[in-house]
């Protein structure tokens, strides 16, 4: 019944307080400041995915016209061979080939009671579950990963016979359309980020019990911590994962990985 109670609550807080310890510089003390991790709303969250549509489309139209970059990765291209092009390029999908072995086992129809129940694990770990259907969730969540395994070789082998029996010539033209995408992607990603963090990151003041929980009777929130997005690359990066580890536990990893980023073949070099 807790359990229950708690997804509840969960689901309608407006954000978290989240505090920052911190060695005072003079006397060497933990200072603790509290900031509070509003959760997004839809329409900042849709200017978050617009923000970072628009640093890409940025980044690789300069990448584009850009006579030195390209310059950089005919030089770069002219060091490899074609084994390590392949073996590049393989790294670089690698995790949109994951994806495509998760949908695939998804779609499968004899998955469709096993999904059932592991979509569903969180609930049985809050109820009331028999030990035997814990164990019984436990085996499938483990199935469910070997079979994506089992899908992303197969897709990985598949995709390195198809690169492997390219010439010369249109792997290097793939190659730079994998690095473009990664640099568009890698743009989308740092600027969807900051503005989430621009939106999301604000002053408050609390209160907290005997063991140090926020009372939140006497949270006061107050105006963004950054009044522009651009001061979000000025704080330290210990705050940044603060903010980004509350906002990402709003959703889940699935929700996390398709919240509008461009579909890329790459990652970040």
């Amino acid at each position: 019944m807790a359990g229950t109670l708690q997804r509840i609550q969960h689901l309608f807080r407006r954000g978290d307080v989240v505090v920052l310890e911190t060695p005072d510089p003079e006397t060497g003390a933990i200072v603790k400041i509290p900031v509070y991790v509003a959760k997004l709303n839809a329409f900042e969250k849709d200017e978050a995915i617009k923000d970072g549509r628009s640093a890409r489309a940025r980044r690789i139209l300069t990448f584009d016209r850009d006579e030195d970059e390209q310059l950089q990765i005919t030089v770069m291209l002219s060091g490899m061979t074609d084994a390590e092009i392949v073996e590049d390029l393989l790294r670089r999908k690698a995790g949109e080939l994951l994806n495509q072995a998760e949908s695939s086992v998804r779609s499968d129809r004899q998955w469709k009671e096993r999904l059932e129940a592991i979509d569903r694990a969180q609930i049985a770990e809050d109820g009331p579950t028999a030990e035997e259907e814990k164990a019984l969730l436990g085996a499938l969540i483990e199935e469910f990963q070997q079979a994506i395994e089992v899908a992303h070789t197969k897709l990985m082998r598949q995709e390195h016979r198809d690169l492997a029996a390219e010439p010369r010539g249109e792997l290097e033209k793939v190659y730079r359309q994998a690095w473009r995408d990664m640099l568009g992607a890698t743009a989308f990603y740092e600027n969807r980020r900051q503005s989430e963090v621009w939106y999301a990151l604000r002053e408050c003041q609390v209160e907290f019990d005997a063991d140090g929980q926020p009372i939140d009777s006497t949270l006061v929130v107050g105006d963004r911590i950054c009044p522009k997005r651009a001061d979000v690359n000025d704080l330290p990066d210990d705050i940044i994962t603060a903010v980004l580890r509350s906002l990402d536990g709003e959703m889940s990893s699935r929700e996390a990985g398709n919240s509008g980023a461009p579909s890329a073949s790459s990652g970040s070099s």
